[in-house]
């Protein structure tokens, strides 16, 4: 294929001189011979040689004075105008294409006329090969270039060089779309006289496309939940199943939730199934890059002796980055199992039933999924840079402005992060059932929240295109970070009980902790932690019969620690709160001694009452869970507060005392009455249960209240043997028994028997007769209770026997004494006083016998201690 000129570039410059200076000459020598007898044909050219007057030139000598200043480009302006009349005249059509015809022919490039824009043929002439132009110049002598088309990449072509007269023609522009194509380059003014042509302007580059995440139905498929197991078997175990995770999002989508975990119902040894974690969430998609702007094209040289230079073409402009879509959420995690049931009925600890194994625990709560990263944002495109001005040759002409550098473009904004999921709540700890002394299970812990997902990176902003004149193209900016987005997700809450403890001797279940918060995204606020599990209340202590003690109440259950709270963003967010600690439960009440303790039996064994039954202690307070520490601010943000502590659990009431038993009476086996057994004491009651620290301490719990009713008292002493045989002493009362420590009364004395009779005399004999027996001594009443309570009632004396009649001319002998009153018990809040027996009755002319003293009235008791406080 014959070689041609490139519409992309210049030819080089001493060829393009050479072959004009050598065209021109050829003209020159044709057009200035006198024309003795023009032809027909060639009688328009009259008009052209009109148009070269030499007058324009100045005179015949030679005068060159009009190159000089604005005159040269005034005569230039005329004549060109004249010339492009004259070409574009269709009279002169014929005349044109003879005289352009040979040059086409040798060159590729006609003499005279304007370049034809819509060439974009090959140059294959015979001397194409010099390049010295084609179709797209000038003529050689005058005529404009043609201005530059497109070629197939979108770039600019160059505009058409003049010849030695005319006006370079303007260069293509490059079009938009993708990366901008570069402008071309301007055509050259004509050799001599003519401005050159304008560069063309780079094309705009193509806006980059957002981030577009894939067309989803809705989060991802959730975890499956567990199963929940039954076993009635005392000897076997039952564990829920754990709840599935939730699968992962893809493409922006969101996890989805994790599966409860399985209920665990079986009595003993079962754990509950730990609920699922979250699913992640998926990435957001990155925003594209914007296209560059294409190169402005360079302006064309001007003429020798006037025209300016062309204008630099501007360079087109950067375009915007795309922006990064949003990322999917974290999938929730799901609460754990409960543990539903608790123990076997028992009777009690006289039943000898014992059972050690434990009652279910409750499952953990699932972590909240992680939320998924956003799409970055597309990075925005360079501007091009603006083309070089054309140099003036010409004295007093201006070269060509410089193109002005395209605007970069702006970079994309970025895709928000998504947030976490939020932790499950822990599953809840069983109930003992009545009677159980095993400790319950415990609640599940709270499940952590997710982490926030970092919001994606912004696209740079485009540098601005160059320009040689300094006018460098405005910097693009870089794109924007979302609002608050990432956040962490919530802990979940402790599990604590699923109520009250029944009457047993457990304690109530310990709350168990609250999850964490999750960490925030680079942009994202921390999650708050999970509030700590509600301690479980202490069973009642179990109530007893027949002297036995009552059973202690249990320990209330110390309330869960708060979550903390999660960390802020590292570039922004606010700390996340720390989660409340859990209340404590309350201690049990103390169990009652109910009834009166057994009698006292000679016939069996001991005649002394048996002691009354202790009531049972109220169990203490639990403690109240520690607030969570609020999480650290790592960039801007606002810091979190550390949760509140939880409240103390309050004292249990103690149990109330049993009755001492009866005093068995006197026999004739044992003439002195049996004691009344003491009173039982009361328990002592519970204390009440600090409060958990954090950014305001818990309020401590109230001490138990003292129970001052049901509370039985001593016992009676048993009443002394009336004795038969002559003369023989009567049975001593037995002492009442002692009350207890509240508002518990002493028991009274039991009365002296009676002496027996006395026996007359013999007056046969001298015999004086047997006196009669001294009556018993009554028996001293049983102290009040320590605290408060009522002196016993001492026991009254017996009665002295009758004396004997003397025999006769024998005086007869003294009646036996009355036996003395006994003594009142001593401390009752109500004195007792008993006045002594009554003497026995003397013979005739005997005395009589003398009177007893009466019983000593016991002293008053001392002043009861104030009770505890009233638990609110």
């Amino acid at each position: 294929m014959s070689a041609r000129k490139s519409r992309h570039s210049r030819s080089q410059k001493s060829r393009r001189v050479f072959g004009a200076t050598s065209a021109a000459a050829a003209f020159l020598a044709f057009g200035m011979t006198p024309v003795v007898a023009a032809p027909a044909a060639y009688a328009d050219l009259d008009d052209l040689f009109d148009i070269l007057n030499t007058d324009l030139f100045g005179t015949a000598t030679g005068d060159i004075s009009f190159l000089n200043g604005d005159d040269a480009m005034t005569v230039f302006t005329n004549l060109h105008a004249d010339l492009e009349g004259w070409l574009a005249d269709t009279d002169n059509t014929a005349l044109i294409a003879q005289i352009n015809d040979p040059w086409i022919d040798l060159f590729g490039r006609g003499l005279i006329g304007n370049g034809d824009a819509a060439w974009d043929g090959t140059n294959d002439s015979m001397f194409g090969w010099l390049g010295l132009g084609n179709l797209n110049d000038g003529g050689f002598l005058f005529g404009d270039g043609a201005t530059g088309g497109i070629d197939t990449d979108g770039n600019g072509l160059v505009g058409g060089d003049a010849g030695f007269f005319g006006f370079g023609g303007a260069a293509g522009a490059g079009i938009d779309g993708g990366d901008g194509g570069s402008g071309g380059v301007g055509g050259d003014g004509g050799f001599l006289f003519g401005a050159g042509g304008t560069g063309g302007a780079g094309g705009a580059g193509k806006i980059g496309a957002d981030g577009v995440n894939p067309s989803t139905t809705g989060p991802a498929d959730a975890g499956d939940p567990g199963e929940s197991q039954t076993d009635t078997d005392p000897g076997g175990d039952a564990t829920g199943g754990n709840g599935g995770d939730g699968a992962d999002g893809v493409g922006g989508q969101d996890g989805g939730d994790g599966g409860t975990g399985g209920d665990a119902t079986a009595d003993q040894d079962a754990i509950a199934g730990n609920g699922g974690n979250g699913g992640t969430g998926g990435n957001g998609a990155d925003g594209q890059t914007g296209g560059n702007g294409g190169t402005g094209g360079a302006g064309g040289r001007g003429g020798l002796f006037a025209g300016d230079g062309g204008a630099g073409g501007a360079g087109g402009a950067g375009a915007d980055g795309g922006s990064g879509s949003a990322a999917g959420n974290g999938g929730n995690g799901s609460d754990g199992g409960h543990a539903v049931s608790g123990m076997h009925n028992l009777t009690g600890p006289s039943s000898g039933l014992m059972v050690t194994n434990g009652a279910a625990d409750g499952g953990t709560g699932g972590a909240g999924g992680n939320g998924g990263t956003g799409g970055s944002g597309g990075d925005g495109g360079t501007g091009g840079a603006g083309g070089v001005g054309g140099a003036a040759q010409a004295f007093g002409a201006h070269a060509g402005a410089h193109g002005v550098g395209g605007a970069g473009g702006d970079g994309g904004n970025s895709g928000a992060g998504g947030d976490g999921g939020q932790g499950g709540n822990g599953g809840l700890g069983g109930v003992p059932t009545s009677g159980a002394f095993a400790s319950v299970g415990q609640g599940g812990d709270g499940g952590a929240g997710g982490n926030g997902g970092d919001a994606g990176a912004v696209g740079k902003g485009g540098a601005g295109g160059d320009s040689g004149g300094g006018n460098h193209g405005a910097d693009g900016v870089n794109g924007q970070l979302p609002a608050a987005s990432g956040n962490g997700g919530q802990g979940g809450n402790g599990g604590g009980s699923t109520g009250n403890a029944a009457d047993s001797t457990v304690g109530g279940v310990t709350g168990s902790k609250g999850g964490d918060g999750g960490d925030g995204g680079n942009i994202g606020n921390g999650g708050d932690g999970g509030q700590g599990g509600y301690g479980g209340y202490g069973g009642s202590g179990l109530k007893a019969d027949s002297g036995d003690d009552g059973g202690n109440g249990g320990n209330g259950g110390d309330g869960g620690a708060g979550g903390n709270g999660g960390n802020g963003g590292s570039i922004s967010g606010n700390a996340g709160n720390g989660g409340n600690g859990g209340n404590a439960g309350g201690g049990g009440a103390g169990g009652t001694s109910l009834g009166k303790a057994a009698d006292g039996d000679f016939s069996t064994g001991d005649g002394d009452g048996a002691h009354g039954g202790n009531g049972g202690n109220g169990g203490d307070g639990g403690t109240g869970g520690d607030g969570g520490a609020a999480g650290q601010v790592l960039g801007t943000g606002d810091a979190g507060t550390a949760g509140d502590g939880g409240r103390g659990g309050y004292g249990g009431t103690n149990g109330g005392a049993g009755a001492g038993g009866t005093g068995a009476a006197g026999t004739a086996d044992h003439i002195n009455g049996g004691n009344g057994g003491d009173a039982g004491d009361a328990g002592e009651v519970g204390q009440g249960g600090a409060g958990g620290s954090g950014a305001h301490e818990g309020a401590p719990g109230a001490d138990g209240a003292p129970r001052t009713a049901n509370n039985g008292g001593g016992g009676s002493g048993g009443r002394g043997f009336d004795a038969t045989a002559p003369g023989a002493k009567g049975g001593n009362g037995g002492n009442g028994g002692n009350g207890g420590t509240y508002n518990s009364n002493g028991g009274s004395g039991g009365a002296g028997g009676n002496g027996g009779p006395g026996t007359a005399g013999d007056p046969n004999t001298g015999d004086p007769g047997t006196p009669g027996g001294a009556g018993g001594q009554g028996g001293d009443g049983g102290s009040g209770g320590t605290v408060s309570g009522n002196g016993g009632l001492g026991g009254r004396g017996g009665n002295g026997g009758v004396g004997g009649a003397g025999g006769t001319g024998v005086p007869g002998e003294d009646g036996g004494a009355d036996g003395a009153g006994g003594a009142a018990g001593t401390g009752g809040s109500r004195a007792g006083s008993v006045s002594g027996g009554q003497g026995g009755t003397g013979t005739p002319n005997g005395p009589k016998g003398a009177s007893g003293d009466p019983g000593a009235a016991g002293p008053n008791g001392e002043p009861g201690t104030a009770g505890g406080a009233t638990n609110p």
